[in-house]
């Protein structure tokens, strides 16, 4: 999946994913970011996309129970606890699932 530049802030879903509603939502958080930092996030994020969409989950309805199977998914496949920890809360901040708790 390639990155394209749209107004400064990149695409990091495809056109198959959940659409634009998540696009929008994905590149709005990312916007406040520098060139470096959204390459970074971008990156976690469409991890998190891949994962809902290969677990069934629409992104923009995943509740916090989607984000912390995530989580533990990540963990198993070795990732360090701090960097889960951050993946998550962008998550959820760029998708708008940090206030739900079902």
């Amino acid at each position: 999946m390639s990155m394209r530049e749209s107004s400064n802030v990149p695409v990091v879903v495809s056109s198959d994913s959940d659409l634009y509603s998540v696009r929008q939502a994905v590149a709005g958080y990312l916007a406040g970011f520098g060139e470096s930092t959204r390459k970074s996030y971008g990156l976690d994020l469409r991890q998190w996309i891949h994962w809902c969409r290969d677990h069934d989950v629409r992104v923009l309805q995943a509740k916090r129970a989607h984000i912390e199977l995530y989580a533990r998914w990540l963990e198993e496949r070795g990732r360090a606890s701090a960097t889960v920890a951050g993946g998550c809360r962008r998550s959820r901040a760029s998708t708008g699932t940090a206030s739900k708790r079902s």
